[in-house]
């Protein structure tokens, strides 16, 4: 499939593409060229309409160019007329299909890479002569622009990004009755990301319209499709993309690629206060030879913890098992995959498992306002000629549950306010909560004058204590007579709090 223009006064689209012709626009419903349905018709494969003006006029009215330029190349940085079959490059800008020699891509792009379609629209209905289209001039209204690649809607508006010639009545193209130049043209530049899942691609235009004047009938939108790359294409030496790539061009993708699945914790997690919570990464390859993943690294910058290459040569006492796995959800027995240098490289939808855990300390918590811990980083995969491909992971957000405790103490005997004499008892009384999440135990309550007060019960949280003690005062005691009250208890995992 392709598309061609021609130079006619300043640069317009071929007679092929005003007449219609089959390679450049798909149906949706049927084997003409172009699609319309009343916008009272829920059924978005509803049947063309007989009674609208023939297919051919519709398809001369509209003209679309797609280009795809490497976000490393220059840009159009204005509206510009595809050339014939040598589209852009004689402006200087060479998409990504042009030789590498060219300074194009030579067809290949990798995961991550950003490409960005520049999409040109044009009204030729009223250019005259042979070259007009049969239903007339006609006024155009685009209502919506998608970009695929192949059948998949590429996530945006690209509608919203056009530049029209008429800021100030947006989506409408006129026609220009008589102008061999033809009417109103318009322009996006749309850019988008080449993910995991892409392998061979097509990219897609697909414009919705409806029109007044001529002979179009109100309340219909009519879709045409194009697309890019063409066979017919040139290259700067005259080659065409079909002598290069064959007769089905695609944008292809290459070098390692690979998704990252959080397998556990499966979904956003409550833990206490030094709580070790296991972690496991599952990395897919998404790429068979020649871009079987060898190696698998830290990213440098973003490392995640216990996943890199380092674990082999210096194994965390603390936490033996962490490594990564073949062929398992949980960790056999060593040994681990070393994944320094894979010796059964990973193809298409081979896994390999990271497993490690992460002691919950309150002070690692990464968002003060939700109070919980997120954990990311990045991994490096890398195929057997060393290109890379960067993957961020994500993990779910594990909430540390709060500890805390809290004591108040009183006295309840003699009044304060009267004061006490020496040989007289002064009674008080403590009053001891849990004030955070999670059960205490081991308490510990130590008092200035008495010395430790036996607590033996366990403290569940909101719970609460109150002990009543004496003391009796003596001649070395200071006036005013001043004493503290502190406790201490721990959580099953040990974390300790205090309060005085």
């Amino acid at each position: 499939m392709s598309y061609k223009f021609r130079r006619l006064g300043v640069l317009l689209f071929a007679a092929a593409l005003m007449a219609g012709l089959a390679a450049f626009a798909l149906t949706l419903v049927s084997p003409a060229y172009i699609s319309a349905k009343s916008a009272e018709d829920s059924d978005p494969g509803g049947a063309d309409d007989p009674a609208l003006q023939s297919p051919s006029d519709m398809d001369c009215a509209l003209g679309i160019g797609p280009v795809v330029f490497h976000e490393d190349n220059d840009l159009p940085t204005g509206l510009l007329v595809p050339q014939g079959v040598q589209i852009l490059w004689p402006y200087g800008y060479y998409d990504v299909m042009q030789p590498v020699g060219d300074g194009g891509q030579g067809g290949e792009v990798a995961v991550g890479d950003t490409l960005v379609a520049y999409l040109y629209l044009v009204n030729n209905s009223g250019r005259p002569g042979g070259e007009g289209c049969p239903g007339g001039s006609v006024e155009i209204t685009v209502t919506d622009v998608t970009i695929k690649k192949n059948t998949i809607p590429v996530p945006g508006s690209a509608l919203g990004g056009m530049t029209w010639p008429d800021p100030d009545n947006p989506q409408v193209l006129q026609a220009a009755p008589g102008d061999p130049s033809g009417g109103d043209q318009a322009y996006t530049l749309f850019p988008f990301e080449v993910g995991v899942s892409d392998t061979l691609f097509q990219v897609r235009a697909e414009i919705e319209f409806q029109c007044t004047g001529g002979n179009c009938a109100d309340g219909f939108t009519y879709s045409k499709e194009i697309w890019y790359p063409g066979a017919d294409l040139q290259t700067p030496s005259g080659a065409t993309f079909q002598d290069l790539y064959g007769s089905n061009p695609r944008i292809k993708v290459v070098g390692p690629r690979a998704t990252i699945t959080v397998v556990s914790p499966p979904g956003p997690y409550v833990a206490e206060p030094f709580e070790e919570v296991p972690f496991i990464i599952k990395l897919t390859s998404m790429a068979d030879d020649p871009d079987s993943i060898v190696r698998i690294t830290d990213d440098p910058e973003a490392p995640l913890p216990k996943c890199s290459e380092s674990i082999f040569a210096n194994p965390d006492p603390d936490d033996p098992s962490a490594g990564w796995y073949a062929n398992t959800n949980s960790p056999p027995d060593p040994p681990k995959v070393d994944t320094t240098s894979l010796t059964d490289p990973l193809g298409d939808e081979e896994p390999l498992w990271c497993h490690f855990t992460v002691v919950m300390d309150p002070a690692i918590i990464n968002d003060d306002v939700e109070d919980t811990f997120t954990l990311t980083g990045g991994l490096v995969v890398y195929n057997a000629t060393g290109q890379s491909a960067e993957i961020e992971v994500e993990a779910p957000p594990v909430s540390i549950e709060d500890a805390s405790i809290s004591v108040v103490k009183r006295i309840t005997n003699p009044d304060p306010g009267v004061g006490v004499r020496i040989g007289e008892t002064v009674t008080y009384e403590i009053e001891i909560t849990n004030t955070g999440q999670v059960p205490l135990q081991d308490l510990t309550v130590v008092d200035s004058l008495v010395g430790p007060i036996p607590i033996t019960d366990d403290l569940p949280p909101d719970d609460q204590f109150v002990r009543q003690y004496t003391y009796d005062v003596g001649l070395t005691d200071p006036s005013p007579l001043i004493n503290t009250v502190t406790v201490t208890a721990r959580t099953a995992k040990g974390f300790e709090v205090e309060d005085s």
